[in-house]
């Protein structure tokens, strides 16, 4: 095994972006690409020799803290197909404390800084520029798409390519699903974004004792996201433009906790929106704080304001267009 220590948006189907992981995934999502040669000789889990390893491509398996719950399964998914068909070595790269559960596995482990204890400026840059180092250092041809639910049906079937097996064989890391018709409760704001699927969902988010209620319409086919956030949440679509209600992403997002003022809190949810339903995080955020700052400087390509105009929506569309074309 080889653990490596740190060093220390996006798009996807439909148009929108999705992860953290995402922009990455797109980097390499053609599994018919020859694969790089690693810089680091590694076994990655096949127990073969040098020279057949070698010949193997590297997958990338990143297992995030939100992916806790589904953590198991997708290792023993990824597992059982490596040893039936050892036509792909393993690197790991996690932000939680799995060097143990892991190492019976013997794959390689790249350990990164959890966005909960990150002080930097953008966790999702560092997170980014992190898998991209392993990436680099690995010499990773494919990089598995995963999330609290398990390993995405299009990645499981890239990876059954990958071990040369047939495409009907089952993904079983999914172990839930979302329900069109129920609230999903989530214990995190990062990868469940990424499976909302197409129409109305509603969900809510506990997070250090605190949570929100969030509702979702998502269009497949829109890069744009507006978000309302905290009491505006509470008025439905009724009061923007149908424009917004016919093409966008719409969130209705609002604290079910009133014991802070503190609206940083909010912060990182605003951010996981953003990056999953949006494109470069273009859009509209609706809010009431006088204290922009944070938000503004952690989301430039989007439009704020208390109260959406037809004007706050050009600015949008045409702030979009300048950094999508740039």
């Amino acid at each position: 095994m080889i653990a490596t220590l740190p060093l220390g948006q996006n798009g996807s189907e439909g148009g929108a972006s999705q992860t953290v992981l995402s922009r990455v995934v797109r980097s390499y999502p053609d599994v018919r690409t020859p694969f790089v040669k690693a810089s680091l000789n590694i076994d990655g889990g096949v127990g073969l020799s040098v020279a057949r390893r070698n010949s193997l491509p590297v997958v990338l398996l990143p297992l995030f803290s939100e992916c806790q719950d589904a953590a198991g399964a997708i290792v023993e998914a990824v597992y059982g197909l490596q040893q039936a068909s050892l036509e792909f070595r393993i690197v790991v790269v996690t932000d939680s404390a799995s060097f143990k559960q892991l190492r019976p596995f013997g794959w390689a482990i790249s350990h990164m800084q959890p966005e909960a204890t990150w002080s930097g400026s953008s966790w999702f840059i560092y997170a980014q520029d992190e898998l991209e180092r392993v990436i680099a250092a690995f010499g990773c041809s494919y990089v598995i798409e995963t999330s609290e639910l398990g390993i995405s049906t299009r990645s499981w079937q890239n990876l059954l390519s990958i071990a040369g097996m047939g495409l009907d064989l089952p993904n079983t890391s999914l172990h839930a699903s979302f329900d069109r018709s129920a609230t999903s409760l989530h214990s995190s704001w990062r990868g469940w974004l990424y499976d909302v699927p197409g129409g109305s969902s509603t969900h809510m988010v506990r997070v250090d004792d605190r949570e929100w209620a969030v509702e979702i319409s998502k269009n497949l086919k829109s890069s744009m996201v507006f978000l309302q956030l905290g009491p505006a949440a509470t008025s439905g679509p009724t009061n923007m433009p149908h424009d917004i209600r016919a093409g966008w992403n719409v969130v209705h997002m609002r604290p079910l906790t009133q014991d802070s003022e503190d609206r940083s809190e909010h912060l990182p949810g605003v951010l996981a929106i953003f990056d999953a339903l949006s494109l470069d995080n273009c859009g509209i955020l609706q809010h009431d704080d006088p204290r922009r700052s944070d938000f503004e400087a952690a989301l430039p390509s989007a439009v704020q304001t208390n109260e959406v105009t037809e004007s706050e929506m050009e600015a949008a569309y045409r702030r979009a267009l300048s950094i999508w074309s740039s």
